[in-house]
């Protein structure tokens, strides 16, 4: 926590020296709704992706542009976020789960031209 609105996560790769792209997923919530300032800071890399938020880590969509800003310079990005007790998720690109990929499969099982 950087004061009382604004707290800084750093982000780093798994591995820096194979690929330093900066993806990330995480929850963030609050005992007392609240609106708060999140930098993302880059260890090894900058920022890349538009953040896309979900309640349900099911259905996704772009942070309002006026709730984000990226400083080229710094490599860094800012977010507003309006949180409460029920978990935001906040995330590079949507996340697609062993579940979302179980589901999928399953259905592609009920087309009559696939087989087992």
């Amino acid at each position: 926590q950087v004061n009382d609105s604004l707290y800084r996560v750093t982000i780093k790769p798994e591995r820096d020296a194979i690929n330093n792209s900066p993806w990330y997923a995480f929850q963030i919530w609050s005992t007392q709704p609240d609106t708060i300032k999140l930098q993302l800071d880059y260890e090894h890399g900058q920022h890349r992706y538009i953040p896309k938020l979900s309640e349900d880590s099911r259905h996704w969509q772009r942070i309002d542009s006026t709730n984000y800003s990226a400083d080229t310079t710094q490599g860094t990005a800012t977010l507003t976020l309006n949180i409460e007790r029920k978990p935001l998720w906040v995330s590079a690109q949507e996340l697609l789960t062993q579940k979302n990929y179980t589901s999928w499969t399953d259905s592609l099982t009920k087309k009559p031209f696939v087989s087992r």
